[in-house]
This record gives C-alpha cells, structure tokens and sequence, in this order.
C-alpha cells in the first residue's frame, strides 16, 4: 500500500528507500560501474549532484531506479536536458540501450515480470512494450515509464505540462559545451513546474565532464564545496535556505584499480605535480603558457585591475619584457585596494571600482589586444581555467545584450 508523506497525497509519496535498494540489488548491476550513494537518498537529500571526467554508467543507473519506482509506486521519471535537439529520436533511444540489450533484456523482464521485453520511444515518451517473433510490437504500455523535456522549452511547459506521478528527475549533462545566461534559473523554473508543490520528488544533475567553474555551482550556492572537493569524494551540505544536496566527483572501481596498477608501474613518484597524470587526488586542467621568471628587462605598467568569477579573485597584470613585449600576466589575489579596477560579471555591479566584462576605454582595449593576440601568460593551469570561464561566460553575456 503507497503511503504519502504527512499522510496528505498532496504532499506525494513517501519512498521506503530501503526497500528500493533491495530490489535494486536483485538487478545484479555489474558492481565495476557507477555505485548509487544509497545514504545520500535514505538522508533525503533532494539534490544528488554526480560528476565525473566521462561516463561511468551513472545515467543508466539512475535511470533503473526510476524504473524501480515505475513498478512499485507509479513515479514516471522526467529525463532533462539543455535544449530539445537533443531529445531527437536518434539521440534519445541511445538512453535506454544498455537496459534494453544488456544480458538480452534481463532488465525489463525483472523489471515488468515478464510482462514486456523492450521499450520505445514516442512523443518525448518512453513506454514498456512487448515485440513478437518477427520484432512486431503487440502490446504497449498505457503510461510512459520516462518523459522527456528541455530547459530551452521551459516556458513552453509552464502552462500545459502536469506530472502528478514526476517524482525521479534527471537533468543529464548539465555542464555542457555551453551555457545560456541565466540558465540555472529556468532550470529550477522547470523543476517548479514538474514539482509543484509536492514534498517527494529527488533531483538528479549528472555531468560527464568536470568543470569546477560552472555558473551551476554558484547558483545552486556551493562553489566552495566543489572547489575543495577531490575525485572520489563526497559531501552533504544544506544551503543556507535549506535545501539539503549531497555532491559527489566519481571514480570507478574499475578505473581507480587499473589506474593505480599502471601509476605503479610507470608514475610512482611523490610529487603532487603529477596529478594530472596519475589522477584520484584533485582537479585537472588544460595547460596554459605560464609565468616565466623575471629577467632584468622586465616591468610592470598597470596592476590596479583585477578580475572576479564566483568565490575567485585574479589580479591582472600588465607587463612587458624583452623576450615578450608586452603582455598580461595573471596569477590569484587576495585583496583589492581603493583604486582597483575590478572586472566582474553580477549585475548590478557591487561598488563604483566594479566594471562589467572587460571594462572601457584604455582597459578594454589593452584587454582586447592581448587575447586576440595570446599574450597571456598564467601563474597555473587553474588560474588559466578560472580565466577562461569567465571570457566565456562574458561572450555569452554579451551576446544576449
């Protein structure tokens, strides 16, 4: 019998983890793939927030929980993504591949008792069905096990979407290649209207690659935790609002055993200026031309501008050499000072030093020269990614001015 939390169905239902957990161990998942934080969900954390440096299974099996939830509550998972293109049916039936072939389908026999043994795709919809000897289908589903939207279609949803049953919401590679402005806001927009007012449902963000300056993390309020956080690690937080979220940088048993095998036999030195290489204990990041030593030619000609992204502040230095000429080097700061000039993307902006993007007049147009040309020189790979991010975030700005 399905209870309902506080006993009002208006509230949704009341998921006896424990019991999901269990009948998601009958599904024989291979253990060397993505491992679900069971804690975080009996914890009810209403954000899983799962990234990872490339697939690790992490899609499928959440999307088997959402089929366990399927059988035994009713609860019709809604699968998101950035823009609707990529819910084309070319793209989307790639979603359910591995749970529809793995072990010749022993996963929909599981998971409808026999009942049906392949799934299709139809209207953003998928649904159970059963195929015939010939790969007829004879028999459908009446009600989709998975539902498909697009953040870009937000404001087409909010006035004709109802899912009474959208408990499981997986938003799948929510840190791509680009990002709209404001982007995290019509999200969570979208999220409302999925939830409304319902206490059940858990929210999914899994993204296939790493990018620890994602406007995601400072919207969502935990850029901290994300910047201190390790591969293979873990956190629980509550936002100072509330929200209770657990994030998580995976690794998978099969990668961390073949990894440390190979790093033993060819990378086995103490010098933490190999992580990059041998991987598992932080964040990896392009390389950029750094820093060289200063020779008796160099000097500086501007250091009162500074740069700021999320919780991080880079003074920008312009400088030239003999060997350079002219350039910028950039390395991290702590502080400004009265007559700073600080390059920043919030609006409206915080103080009267407070410019927005790249700024005006001489400063722009120094700035300008200096990228276009690739006179930029880093004091690390990761001032040179926090750079970068916030030029991209800034032509995206830019643009939508």
């Amino acid at each position: 019998m399905i209870k309902y939390i506080e006993g009002k169905q208006e509230n949704g239902v009341e998921i006896d983890w424990k019991f999901i957990k269990k009948e998601y161990e009958r599904l024989r998942v291979p253990n060397d793939v993505y491992l679900i934080p069971w804690e975080a969900l009996f914890n009810g954390n209403k954000y899983i927030v799962v990234l990872s440096e490339r697939s690790t299974g992490k899609t499928t099996c959440y999307l088997l929980i959402g089929l366990l939830l399927f059988k035994h509550y009713g609860i019709v998972t809604q699968y998101i993504r950035q823009e609707n293109d990529q819910l084309s049916p070319s793209h989307a039936i790639k979603l359910v591949k591995v749970i529809k072939e793995f072990d010749n389908g022993r996963y929909i026999e599981q998971l409808t008792d026999g009942k049906y043994n392949d799934i299709k795709y139809h209207w953003k919809a998928f649904y159970y069905c059963k195929r015939d000897e010939k790969g007829d289908i004879v028999e459908t589903c009446e009600n989709e096990i998975i539902h498909c939207l697009s953040i870009d279609k937000n404001f087409d949803y909010k006035s004709t979407y109802n899912a009474p049953f959208g408990d499981w919401i997986i938003f799948d590679e929510f840190i791509g290649k680009t990002q709209r402005a404001n982007e995290c806001v019509y999200f969570l927009d979208l999220l409302s209207t999925i939830i409304r007012l319902r206490m059940s449902p858990t929210v999914i963000m899994i993204a296939n690659n790493i990018n620890r300056n994602s406007q995601y993390f400072e919207d969502l309020e935990i850029s901290k935790e994300i910047q201190n956080l390790k591969i293979d690690e873990s956190k629980e937080i509550t936002t100072p609002k509330g929200t209770k979220m657990y994030i998580e940088i995976v690794n998978t048993r099969k990668d961390r055993a073949k990894k440390s095998k190979h790093n033993a036999l060819f990378f086995g030195f103490n010098n933490p200026k190999l992580v990059s290489i041998t991987g598992g204990g932080t964040w990896s990041f392009e390389s950029v031309p750094h820093i060289p030593t200063r020779d008796s030619t160099w000097r500086c000609i501007e250091n009162r501008v500074y740069l700021e992204l999320n919780m991080e502040l880079l003074q920008l230095e312009f400088v030239e050499d003999e060997n350079r000429g002219q350039c910028l080097e950039i390395h991290r700061a702590t502080k400004t000072y009265p007559d700073s000039i600080i390059l920043t993307l919030k609006t409206p902006l915080k103080t009267k030093n407070h410019v927005f993007g790249l700024g005006y007049g001489k400063i722009n147009k120094c700035l300008t020269k200096m990228i276009l040309h690739k006179k930029l020189y880093f004091s690390s790979n990761e001032v040179g990614s926090i750079f970068k991010e916030y030029i991209k975030r800034f032509q995206v700005e830019k643009n939508r001015i």
